[in-house]
């Protein structure tokens, strides 16, 4: 390390303790943080790397007094992932003082980082006591990862967690660590603000989780060890909100799971549920929820709404959400009044563990092992059999949407997209599977070439998905004459005038039109009536 790389170390807060392992045994073991959870059969590595997002900027530009600030102003995104590595026993693992701030290849990145070093030695001592001695000690003990390891020489699938609001990586580093041993690479980056080092728990809090993990996702994409096919997404708490938000904007993710009351907290799935990229028939996959039964403001209509994904359920009785991340595992190394350490493991923590890793498993690499281990009749040995409540929703048949709509109507013809449209209208008759204008245009493509018989399929659909435009009846009555079906005809055009006697909107011009071509079909057809 050059010596001005160890002169700023120096300044950062508990930074000193990055340097004390040197020297510690070798890994051949999970760490203690671990408890009773068993390894797979890989070693673990860390690595971290600093990247800048220009496509947005974090740091402001001038101060408020106009005056040019030095330093980048993009985003600053440390990408920090656990991987399968070839590790021995001469390999020293790291502390967890290199979670909590892990020192940046990029120099400029110490200054955000050390702020976010801050955050995580607050949030650990709002949760021990403020034992600060108990911190320092904390920081100096090895976790299973090794630094830059060596990556095992295989493709696997991609893990992109999305830690909670205002915590940092560590907070679920133990999960991290443990599904990499058993052959997934997980990448994450630190919660930030959209400018500032604390996110908002807010819209723009919640896009900008999102593209930070993104971003993450976009950066592994060609990394050696990576099967981009095969990727899932994990979040804890309001992190489990921005992990879903991320699937429907993606069709490549695979799998979804929430840990912490992800969906299940009211004030989390109305944030989810409120923001413009949440879209029900985006979720597809399968997605799963771990939460503690214990907090009254817990909802499961959220969860029941996503009803096009297969969906595992697992309420958990007498945790708390900090038992949904490795907090817990932390308390459970303070020592007591008498100066010991418990020795009762936080198992509702490696429960949790046990349960996201078979989850990935079964639905990522397709394991019927795993799969197995989700279901009901499978208790999970790590704690009491009545510990726990399963249940698993099967997905409801998902309809079309419109871009796939289109597709049929090109591809299979109007016969088969009448039949996905009076199947799909039976069971919901708001649902919309085109625009308008298209169908319309469609309509009159078919009339014009002497499918007559399709172009009243397209007119007829149109109108009862839009009943309250006259341009649709217009154009069914147009399609109705070409058929000779004047009573069908007469209907459609008394249908133009109902709609455009509560249609506010129209342009006058059209209005007069379509009311003249009405009034007049309706006068000839009922002379030749008679």
């Amino acid at each position: 390390m050059c010596r001005r790389k160890s002169i700023l170390l120096a300044i950062l807060v508990l930074a000193v303790f990055l340097i004390v392992a040197a020297g510690t045994a070798a890994l051949a073991s999970p760490s203690e943080f671990w408890g009773k959870l068993e390894p797979g059969p890989y070693g673990i590595g860390f690595r971290t790397v600093e990247k800048y997002d220009y496509s947005r900027t974090f740091g402001d530009k001038r101060d408020y007094f106009g005056n040019p600030l030095p330093g980048e102003k993009a985003r600053p995104i440390q990408i920090c992932t656990w991987y399968p590595a070839n590790t021995s026993d001469e390999d020293v693992p790291i502390t967890y003082a290199e979670y909590a701030y892990s020192y940046p290849e990029d120099e400029s990145f110490i200054r955000v980082l050390a702020a976010i070093q801050n955050r995580e030695i607050g949030l650990i001592q709002s949760f021990i006591g403020g034992n600060r001695g108990f911190v320092m000690d904390l920081f100096n003990r090895p976790v299973a990862a090794v630094r830059n390891a060596e990556p095992y020489d295989s493709a696997f699938p991609l893990i992109i967690y999305h830690p909670q609001f205002q915590t940092c990586i560590s907070e679920n580093a133990v999960l991290c660590e443990y599904l990499a041993s058993y052959g997934f690479v997980v990448a994450t980056s630190h919660p930030m603000g959209m400018h500032r080092i604390s996110p908002d728990f807010d819209q723009a809090g919640m896009l900008t989780a999102m593209r930070d993990r993104e971003f993450v996702a976009a950066f592994m994409r060609d990394r050696p060890g990576v099967d981009y096919d095969r990727i899932g997404l994990l979040g804890s708490a309001a992190g489990g909100g921005s992990a879903l938000l991320m699937q429907m904007r993606n069709n490549s993710i695979g799998a979804v799971a929430g840990i912490g009351g992800s969906f299940t907290e009211t004030i989390l799935t109305d944030l989810i549920s409120q923001n413009a990229y949440f879209d029900i028939s985006r979720a597809v996959v399968p997605v799963m929820q771990l939460y503690p039964n214990t907090r009254p403001s817990e909802d499961t209509a959220f969860f029941a709404s996503l009803k096009y994904a297969p969906r595992y359920s697992y309420s958990y009785t007498g945790l708390t959400p900090a038992n949904f991340v490795q907090i817990g595992t932390i308390r459970c190394m303070l020592p007591d009044s008498s100066g010991n350490i418990g020795i009762i493991r936080d198992q509702g923590y490696e429960a949790v563990c046990r349960r996201v890793f078979h989850f990935f498993n079964a639905t990522l690499n397709n394991s019927e092992q795993s799969l197995a281990m989700l279901e009901d009749n499978i208790k999970d040995t790590a704690i009491r059999p009545d510990a726990y409540t399963y249940s698993y929703y099967d997905a409801t048949e998902r309809p079309p949407s419109r871009d796939q709509f289109v597709s049929i109507l090109r591809e299979r013809g109007v016969s088969t997209a009448v039949e996905i449209f009076d199947k799909f209208r039976a069971i919901d008759s708001s649902l919309i599977l085109f625009n308008e204008p298209y169908l319309n245009y469609m309509g009159y493509q078919n009339l014009q070439s002497g499918r007559t018989t399709d172009a009243l399929h397209l007119f007829r659909m149109n109108a009862e998905t839009y009943p309250q435009s006259p341009n649709v009846w217009d154009s069914y009555a147009d399609g109705c004459l070409a058929a000779a079906d004047t009573a069908q005809a007469i209907l459609c055009y008394q249908k133009v005038l109902e709609a455009l006697s509560g249609d506010t909107n129209i342009d006058e011009q059209l209005r007069a039109t379509l009311k003249q071509n009405a009034e007049r079909g309706l006068q000839n057809l009922k002379i030749d009536q008679k």
